[in-house]
């Protein structure tokens, strides 16, 4: 039965069910730190985005896909990301729509860190320096 519950977004990742390992765990990963803005100031209402290396677009359901906003003091939290590699990248001026466009992640690789996510129980820090949209290249024309 679970197989069948799934099967169509196994199908559109091009899956079948014996290809899919499950795993539970009690360990939640926990990732968060401070954004600031070019000054040094911390940046409030920052949009924070967490891809995994290399991705050209966002692919809606995948836990690796993920965005958070800074709070008024400028710090960010984000649980339950699956252990693995990460971009990430602070923006100053985007909003979430536009953020999930194919080229913001091109315009935005050159300012993302690299970082890894492990299974371990303690909280990792990553703090971000956040880039306003109007310092990012312009998009490729198609």
């Amino acid at each position: 039965m679970s197989a069948r519950c799934c099967s169509g977004a196994l199908d559109e990742a091009g899956l079948r069910p014996e290809d899919v390992d499950l795993i539970i765990t009690t360990t939640v990963t926990d990732v968060s730190g401070a954004i600031a803005d070019a000054s040094g100031r911390p940046a409030a209402d920052a949009l924070i985005l967490l891809t995994p290396p290399g991705a050209v677009e966002w692919s809606r359901g995948d836990p690796r896909f993920h965005m958070a906003r800074s709070d008024g003091a400028g710090r960010y939290r984000v649980r339950s990301l699956p252990p693995g590699a990460y971009r990430a990248a602070a923006l100053i001026a985007v909003d979430e729509l536009a953020a999930w466009r194919p080229e913001w992640l091109a315009r935005i690789g050159a300012h993302s860190r690299s970082f890894v996510v492990t299974d371990a129980a303690a909280p990792q820090t990553l703090d971000l320096v956040a880039v306003s949209a109007h310092a990012l290249p312009a998009a490729a024309s198609r």
